[in-house]
């Protein structure tokens, strides 16, 4: 981001979180997030994720969805094992829980 941009945007937040402004800061979040879209791939997986392997999906993911600003992890005991990763409307499953009600 270049240097000017990113002092306006400092100010902007600045101005926003003053005595008094929190709720229009708020309402500038939920509109920027509803203009914009969150952006946010979610990983969710079964078992333990050490932190080498979170940063390793992290790079993969980003990779597959230049979109995405950031990736988060949440723990899903149901997929039994493997992992399901969601970004926008997209949804990919390779899960223990998945191939046995394929199985089905």
């Amino acid at each position: 981001m270049p240097s000017d941009a990113k002092n306006t945007s400092e100010h902007i937040v600045e101005q926003l979180l003053s005595e008094g402004n929190r709720e229009i800061a708020e309402l500038v979040l939920e509109k920027l997030t509803h203009e914009l879209g969150t952006r946010i791939a979610t990983v969710y997986f079964a078992g333990e994720l050490s932190e080498d392997a979170k940063k390793k999906m992290e790079e993969s993911t980003k990779k597959s969805f230049p979109r995405a600003h950031s990736v988060d992890f949440v723990e899903d005991k149901d997929l039994i094992g493997g992992i399901k990763v969601v970004f926008e409307d997209y949804v990919y499953e390779d899960s223990t829980r998945k191939r046995l009600a394929e199985a089905m």
